[in-house]
């Protein structure tokens, strides 16, 4: 089956690197559209919700999105591979719903993410995201393992 509409959930980690690269091999050998998605964990700035955001915040919040997505993009440009992007913001417990939901909204035909291979005590403290779109998507998910 054809993937013609592959989603790539982003960070600035190396794992997500190599699966840009496993899914711009994956969208040029399909003829495929690559779609780059990096979701701006609000919790990593110790904010919380009940703390109204100020215009600063939100330039912060922004710009760090920015810089994700354009590393992202120059990466899958230079693996031959023009995509699209996009960048939203969610809370830590949001950011497995708001991935499936991207997915399923955008009409993914796979997910293609890294995944840091967390496991004892740290896969229970910090949970994978990896793990929850893999249970909850609609759409196949290929997991991407940093080796070495």
């Amino acid at each position: 089956m054809p993937y013609q509409r592959i989603l790539v959930p982003v960070d600035d980690s190396t794992v997500s690197s190599l699966a840009i690269d496993h899914a711009c091999m994956l969208a040029r050998e399909m003829k495929g559209t690559l779609r780059l998605v990096h979701v701006v964990e609000l919790d990593q700035f110790g904010w919380r919700r009940s703390h109204p955001l100020g215009d600063e915040e939100r330039r912060s919040l922004r710009e760090a999105g920015d810089r994700v997505i354009e590393l992202a993009t120059l990466r899958a440009l230079k693996n031959g591979v023009t995509p699209q992007t996009h960048t939203v913001s969610a809370w830590r417990e949001a950011l497995v719903a708001t991935l499936v939901d991207e997915a399923r909204q955008w009409g993914a035909d796979l997910v293609v993410m890294g995944t840091h291979g967390r496991t004892g005590l740290a896969h229970l403290l910090v949970g994978s995201i990896a793990e929850g779109v893999l249970r909850h998507s609609a759409a196949p998910v290929m997991l991407i393992r940093q080796h070495g």
